[in-house]
């Protein structure tokens, strides 16, 4: 909003000490710094400047391919004790490009040194409760009868 009152300012013909000044008694002390007021005033001065942000094209996917998560993802069926880093030495991708194929792509999450699923299917649920860990879970902390 200030580069469009510093635009009109100028387009008025004040001097860049008129127009700060009368961007700071208007602002106060949420106005741009003094240097910035002068830069955009000279901009404006200079020729015609865009007030509007310009259209920009996106920037270009090129860790998150369907090709890197098919890697990825063949790299932690074959392991599930892969670390991020050793991830990325093997496919040459950042480690944060790793961590987002993980968490986004393959919604893994990392669980005692292991990358798991969020949500177990019926069947892998079936067998976490069947287990022995449960059940010597579940004795340690049923209460005990007091006598």
């Amino acid at each position: 909003m200030q580069r469009i009152n510093i635009a009109f300012c100028v387009k008025i013909g004040l001097t860049k000490q008129e127009t700060i000044e009368g961007i700071e008694l208007v602002y106060g002390e949420t106005s741009l710094s003094r240097s910035r007021i002068r830069y955009w005033h000279q901009q404006f001065a200079a020729g015609p400047t865009v007030l509007v942000d310009l259209h920009r094209e996106a920037k270009n996917r090129t860790g998150r391919t369907p090709a890197n998560i098919r890697a990825v993802k063949g790299l932690i069926s074959a392991d599930k004790r892969l670390t991020v880093r050793a991830l990325a030495a093997q496919t040459n991708l950042s480690k944060s490009t790793i961590h987002n194929i993980l968490r986004k792509d393959l919604h893994l999450v990392r669980k005692s040194a292991w990358f798991v699923p969020h949500l177990l299917s019926p069947a892998n649920l079936r067998q976490l409760l069947s287990s022995k860990f449960w059940v010597i879970f579940i004795m340690l902390c049923a209460p005990k009868d007091q006598e």
